[in-house]
């Protein structure tokens, strides 16, 4: 995909979106289960203070017994669970897990209220501790006994980091996954605009010159409107071919009468005017003839005709000319060439190529084709007298023709290169090794015809 693709845009709103989602999801899942497995240690620790409370007893001197609880731990040195009482002045009753190094707690100052905070033990571990004040008969505890459990926070920080592990191993595969989702999504999405595309490229090769129907509902108003313009391109081309059959039609009778005009003239023995008005006559002539015959050649080159079928057909014509009969005409084009012409564009090429073969031809006329993955060309040679050097350079220049003209305004030639102009084709004049002229056209193939103009 190209930087600036409509593709390439959507994928990457649809990674950084899917990419920010993932991260959001992740963060939330993370904190809302450290939230659970704090809550569950604190459901333990609750239940550890409610047993630890329930098992303390006054001793005779005044003083406080407590049993050993069921979990182990609490037994073990350093064992992951703590608890520790105070009550007056006396020393804390430590359990054997703290190894006599008792906790800097924060206790809660309403009696029968737990209070949860987190403390670092002496021996530089970091736990989680709660605590409450409770009076019992028999104790001279004026503030009430505190008494506190407390584990281990290493517990909850592992099962974290084991979880974040795990989730955003998860979570990346499922990013993965979404983006190769939002890869075919906008592959599939995006295929009827691809369609569309491969449609206008050969729409002018189909007799209506239309896209096709049956693309999807939020693209077809698009189809409509380009089917719209095309119609009218359609009928403005055809609009501007007959208004310029209608001008050639309207200024052939005023240009002929003009022209007996000035012959009259020249008979009444003023031959120096007689001149200057045949002079402006053939120049409107050969301006009028240019462009009428630009205004024919088409606009699309998108187009495809073969080459066997319209040189076959104007060889036919072209024979039918004075003349033509005296020559042997032998065509050498292999039946399966296209040319990218539409058949109108390249009868005109053809005509004129063929036409002045014709006309300086002595007995043979030879048109040869092939074609290359590259490119298709086609040879025109006659064995007539051939151009020289400077004529060569010039003659495919409006109004210029070779030393030995037959007559015209000298446009076959300019007309031959407007058409090759607009096909980005070529047109390439040399002299054979013996006598005669050999014209080559030549169109390329490599160019796609949608990345031209």
């Amino acid at each position: 995909m190209r930087i600036g693709s409509l593709s390439l845009r959507l994928l990457l709103a649809a990674g950084i979106s899917t990419v920010a989602a993932l991260i959001i999801t992740a963060v939330a899942i993370s904190y809302l289960f450290e939230v659970y497995f704090q809550k569950r240690l604190l459901d333990e620790l609750r239940a550890d203070l409610t047993q630890l409370t329930a098992v303390l007893a006054v001793q005779e001197d005044g003083t406080l017994d407590v049993n050993e609880l069921g979990d182990l731990r609490y037994g073990q040195p350093f064992g992951g669970r703590y608890w520790q009482i105070q009550y007056g002045n006396t020393p804390p009753l430590l359990s054997r897990s703290l190894w006599d190094q008792a906790l800097d707690v924060s206790l809660p100052e309403t009696l029968g209220a737990t209070q949860a905070t987190t403390v670092t033990a002496p021996f530089g571990t970091e736990l989680l501790v709660l605590s409450w004040r409770i009076t019992i008969d028999g104790i001279d505890a004026p503030d009430g006994i505190a008494i506190s459990v407390a584990t281990d926070l290493s517990e909850l920080n592992a099962a974290s980091a084991q979880f974040r592990s795990n989730i955003i191993f998860w979570l990346m595969l499922l990013g993965t996954a979404l983006i190769l989702a939002a890869w075919l999504q906008v592959r599939i999405g995006l295929k009827p605009l691809e369609q569309i595309r491969t449609d206008l490229e050969n729409v002018s090769q189909r007799d209506s010159g239309q896209l096709p129907s049956g693309y999807p509902t939020e693209v077809r108003p698009l189809v409509e409107t380009i089917n719209a313009q095309l119609s009218r391109q359609t009928t403005n081309l055809e609009n501007a071919r007959r208004r310029s059959s209608d001008l050639a039609h309207g200024l052939k009778t005023p240009l002929t009468v003009l022209a007996a005009h000035a012959d009259e003239i020249g008979a009444e023995g003023n031959h120096e005017r007689a001149h200057q008005i045949s002079s402006q006559i053939a120049s409107m002539r050969f301006f009028v003839e240019r462009e009428l015959a630009r205004s024919r050649v088409s606009q699309s080159d998108r187009l495809s005709s073969n080459l066997k079928k319209s040189t076959v057909e104007m060889v036919e014509a072209i024979r039918k000319l004075p003349g033509a009969d005296s020559i042997e005409w032998i065509v050498d084009v292999p039946a399966g060439i296209n040319v990218p012409s539409d058949e109108h564009d390249l009868s005109e090429l053809l005509g004129n190529l063929l036409d002045n073969a014709r006309k300086y031809a002595t007995s043979k006329v030879t048109i040869s084709a092939h074609e290359t993955h590259e490119r298709v060309v086609l040879q025109i040679v006659d064995d007539g007298p051939g151009l020289s050097e400077e004529e060569l350079g010039q003659v495919t220049q409006p109004g210029r023709q070779g030393a030995d003209s037959v007559g015209g305004y000298g446009l076959g030639l300019a007309i031959v290169m407007d058409i090759l102009d607009l096909q980005h084709g070529k047109l390439e004049l040399a002299n054979t090794s013996g006598a005669g002229l050999n014209s080559t056209v030549s169109w390329d193939r490599s160019i796609n015809p949608a990345s031209r103009h």
